[in-house]
């Protein structure tokens, strides 16, 4: 079977506590899924594998 790989991208706080809860409820639906990208430690701490720390930068965004 291939894996699954998830990419969430949050540059503030907000983002970073919103996506920790979109990751823990991914992970309760398949915790077989990767799950990496950019965040702080409150995604880190729900088992993201962080690319980049948003403490280092903060950006905003709108499409």
């Amino acid at each position: 079977m291939d894996s699954k790989n998830v990419l969430v991208i949050a540059g503030e706080a907000s983002g970073d506590l919103h996506g920790a809860s979109l990751i823990r409820e991914l992970k309760n639906l398949d915790s077989s899924l990767k799950i990496f990208g950019i965040g702080g430690d409150k995604k880190k701490n729900e088992g993201m594998e962080l690319i980049f720390y948003i403490n280092k930068k903060a950006f905003l965004g709108f499409v």
